[in-house]
């Protein structure tokens, strides 16, 4: 049997891949509201490792102009 170190033991048990989710949410400053899509990124172990924000279209959001 071949002993391994850990980062050769992290990408057999589980891999070090992450998993992304994206969601939309309506931001209100005041008069003015935008929809953001977010994208949270997270390791294996369940630890946010990256979170993006952009503006979209109001209709992600639900919201008829």
């Amino acid at each position: 049997m071949k002993k391994m170190n850990i980062a050769e033991a992290a990408r057999v048990i589980g891999g070090t891949c992450y998993t992304c989710k994206t969601h939309f949410d309506l931001v209100s400053d005041g008069t003015s509201k935008t929809c953001k899509e977010i994208t949270t990124c997270t390791d294996k172990h369940g630890k946010v490792v990256s979170s993006t924000s952009k503006n979209v279209a109001s209709s992600n959001c639900g919201v008829v102009n």
